[in-house]
Order: structure tokens, then sequence, then C-alpha cells
């Protein structure tokens, strides 16, 4: 009930000279609102999270892609994330050795919308998703259809390249393709996008999907950071881009802020 009593207290300042009652107590407010005590630094923003209504066709698309540059909001959000994986990961199926299957077709014309969008004003680009061959569990079969939702793509727990270094450089060409007009890919071709975006923010994965744990997201997150880095060492990282669930737990923190 004293929470309660706190929270009516402090409401009460907002009015110009009144009288408060708080745990029993009398007590007379008087905002001065010639005096500056602090400036609030609160930036508003918002989240695009990729979804076949944004593409080009929807009834929606023209008028959120206008209310977006005409919002003018800094540090917005952008994920591509697992359950519309053609729209989310750009190399589906695993390397072998004569092909590669890089795909950026249902990927670029929303990512292309949006820094149109943002044009100005910093973004924050996540693109959430790792391969799920990457794992060591048997990739799915993705829908042939781009707009239908996948919830089952996130198989496997544990990567098959414990080092991170295949993460890290798929990370890399995507980043690549966005910043640097394109990348070569493991074969030794080169695949041209012509795109040459500045990334001023980079988030590195979301709310640890695959269930990953402190130490594994921690890797992850070293080794696509050093290899981003020598990319554009102009961007800034985000890490720990946790659920509820795994916000209320102090290991994810304390982990991957000890420097050791």
């Amino acid at each position: 009930m004293r929470y309660w009593k706190r929270i009516a207290t402090l409401l009460c300042i907002a009015g110009t000279s009144l009288v408060c009652y708080g745990a029993g107590a009398q007590v007379k407010v008087t905002p001065r609102w010639d005096r500056v005590t602090f400036t609030s630094r609160t930036t508003p923003t918002l989240q695009v999270v990729v979804n076949p209504m944004l593409e080009k066709g929807s009834p929606i698309h023209d008028g959120t892609f206008s209310a977006l540059k005409q919002l003018g909001a800094e540090y917005v959000r952008y994920v591509p994330w697992h359950p519309y994986p053609h729209m989310a990961v750009a190399e589906l199926k695993p390397p072998t050795a004569t092909e590669t299957f890089w795909d950026f077709t249902h990927i670029d014309p929303i990512m292309k919308d949006f820094m149109d969008a943002t044009r100005g004003h910093s973004v924050i680009i996540n693109f959430s998703t790792i391969p799920a061959w990457m794992f060591k569990a048997k990739a799915p079969e993705v829908p042939s259809d781009p707009e239908q939702v996948f919830w089952g793509y996130n198989v496997g727990t544990q990567l098959r390249d414990t080092t991170c270094r295949e993460v890290a450089d798929y990370f890399a060409r995507l980043f690549s393709w966005y910043t640097r007009g394109g990348f070569t890919d493991e074969l030794g071709k080169f695949h041209r996008s012509g795109l040459h975006y500045k990334i001023p923010y980079w988030e590195v994965l979301n709310e640890m999907e695959h269930r990953l744990t402190p130490p594994v997201y921690t890797k992850i997150y070293d080794a696509v950071v050093t290899s981003l880095k020598q990319i554009s060492p102009s961007t800034r990282f985000v890490g720990l881009a946790l659920n509820t669930g795994q916000s209320s737990d102090p290991d994810w923190f304390q982990y991957f802020l000890d420097p050791a």
C-alpha cells in the first residue's frame, strides 16, 4: 500500500500548488516552473519488424514508410527475423564444393525502403537469425512461399563450428553487401549489390534464438564484432537484446560484462 501512496504523491506535482497526502503526512507542493532541475534526454523511437505487410503491394506499405519518414525518429531498430526465413536469412542452404546459395531477393526491397525512410537519422540494424544449417541439427525444409509464416526454422542449439568463425563470416558478408557494395563468397566469387549504406549501429542477434547460453552468445558477439569492425571501424555495436525471461537472469549480464 505504501508503494501506491508514493506514486500518488509523485503525481500531485503536475498541478500548480496542491496539498498531497502521503503516508499520513500533509505536504504542500509548489512547482517551480521557472527553474530547470535537469533536461530529459529520452529519445522516442520504435522498432520495424520485417513481415510481408512491409512489402511493396501491401495495402499498408506506402503509409507505413511514409509515416516512418515523417516521424524522423532516431535509433530506429530494424529486425528481419526467423518466422520469415526468405526475408531474414541471406544464405538458406550451405555452400557446396561448386555452388553457393546467397539470395537477397526478398531481403533487399524492405531494407532499401527502410533505409530510404530513415535517411538522415540513426538506425540499429539487427539481422537476428543465424542460418539454421550452421547448427548441429537437420536444417528444416523452408516453405517455398516467402510470405508464409514458418515458426520451425530455429532448430538446433549447438553450432557446428564452435569457433564461431562460420557465423562471423556470414554476418561479415551480409554486412559488406549493404556497406561495401558486395562481398566475396565461400568459393571466391564476388556478388555485387551496389549498396554503400552507412550503418551507425549493428545489434548482434535478438532474444537468443536457438536457446544460446551466455558464454556461447558472448563468443558469437566477440567474433561478429571483431569481423564487422574491420569492415566499418565507425560502426558501434549493441548486445544482449534479451526477452523478458532472459533479462531477469543476472548470469547474462555478469558473464557478458566480465572483460575476462
